[in-house]
């Protein structure tokens, strides 16, 4: 969530990450029903959350 956070955010660091180097884990991480998944990040957010600017 810190990393999906900070790229929406446009954090300038958040480009610096290597994503490929960073261990998410196996499964993926589900914060509502009949979210928006990011399939980067392992990650299923809030429609709201994925459309807010």
């Amino acid at each position: 969530m810190f990393l999906y956070m900070a790229e929406k955010a446009g954090h300038y660091w958040s480009e610096l990450f290597d994503i490929e180097k960073i261990k998410l884990g196996t499964g993926k991480r589900q914060l509502v029903e009949n979210g928006i998944s990011i399939p980067k990040y392992k990650i299923t957010v809030p429609q709201e959350l994925y459309d807010y600017e």
